[in-house]
């Protein structure tokens, strides 16, 4: 387990891998991994993270929680994408502690780097912050 990092790891004979569910006799396996960022609401109708999904990757989810209270004239927000803006949840509460837990139905694996958005419903946002965290296996390449 690689503690600061919140993984566990297999040792493949030269290095540890980060990540690692499996690890086959050439080096090839089964990895898990996310990525998170505590995004600062600006006013407007959508902000993106800065943080995107790899490419390459599978992702299974994507989990939130509201950390200092969502202000402005919407009713509630969702989580996604550009391509699909409520993927990950939508009618979100914006009081602090509210949370998501987007699991998708079927994993989707995604091609290009994809920044998340959050957007505003029924109205704009003002103020807030949220913690977004994307989850993911992704597969490791044989030496």
């Amino acid at each position: 387990m690689i503690v600061d990092r919140g993984v566990t790891a297999i040792h493949d004979g030269t290095n540890w891998v980060a990540g690692a569910l499996s690890l086959g006799q050439h080096g090839a396996g089964m990895l898990v991994g996310q990525a998170s960022e505590d995004v600062t609401i600006q006013s407007g109708a959508t902000v993106t993270t800065s943080m995107a999904i790899p490419s390459g990757v599978m992702v299974v989810g994507a989990t939130a929680r509201v950390l200092t209270a969502i202000t402005g004239s919407l009713t509630s927000w969702s989580l996604g994408h550009s391509d699909a803006v409520n993927r990950f949840g939508e009618d979100l509460g914006k009081s602090a502690a509210s949370w998501s837990r987007g699991i998708l139905g079927a994993p989707m694996t995604y091609w290009t780097p994809s920044p998340l958005r959050l957007t505003a419903v029924g109205g704009q946002f003002a103020t807030g912050k949220v913690r977004i965290v994307v989850h993911w296996r992704e597969l490791r390449l044989p030496d």
